[in-house]
């Protein structure tokens, strides 16, 4: 009886997670139908974590959002390209001034943070697999959180693990390998 109370309660957290996915997906494809752009209808924002004074150097994103970063790439306008990241415009203001767009990243990590500076001011939206579904190469970017500030250049991040991630990973992993070794040992013996 207890087994089948587990099995139940796994494929309760299975069904969850299936429907915040179907949930994430459906916002993405109505974020989507606000754009002209065939690309732009499958790009979607990342979580904003906010808006913040100065420069946005590692360093300063270590104090301001407790994460751990490295730099991918960075694009500053009027360039559209830097070596794996691209951004193109999807809104001007004033005719000429980029206030939205897309951001494209061909290259060996995922991006897991962008940073949108504008003015004295920067705005960092985080992608990962809790958003996404799958590792961010794509999304969307705009200044609205920096008073739609012409845009001075946005920037892609991956973000470092933390230790204790790290340290829970590799318990998980020994504790599998030595899982496996006492069952070898069980039917060798």
């Amino acid at each position: 009886m207890r087994r089948w109370g587990v099995e139940c309660m796994v494929a309760w957290g299975q069904l969850v997670q299936i429907r915040n996915r179907l949930i994430v997906g459906a916002l993405a494809v109505l974020i989507g139908f606000g754009f002209t752009s065939e690309a732009a209808a499958s790009a979607f924002f990342g979580a904003w974590l906010g808006t913040f004074d100065g420069n946005n150097s590692e360093s300063s994103i270590l104090l301001d959002l407790s994460l751990e970063v490295v730099r991918l790439d960075r694009v500053e306008t009027p360039d559209t390209r830097s070596g794996g990241l691209s951004i193109s415009v999807l809104t001007t203001k004033d005719g000429d001034e980029p206030i939205s767009g897309e951001w494209d990243y061909v290259g060996p990590l995922a991006v897991g943070l962008i940073v949108v500076k504008a003015g004295n001011m920067y705005a960092a939206y985080r992608y990962d697999d809790t958003i996404t579904g799958a590792a961010s190469r794509s999304g969307l970017w705009d200044t609205s959180q920096l008073k739609n500030k012409e845009l001075s250049h946005l920037t892609a991040y991956r973000v470092v693990p933390e230790p204790a991630t790290a340290v829970l990973l590799g318990m998980g992993t020994a504790l599998l390998g030595l899982g496996s070794s006492s069952r070898k040992n069980r039917s060798g013996a």
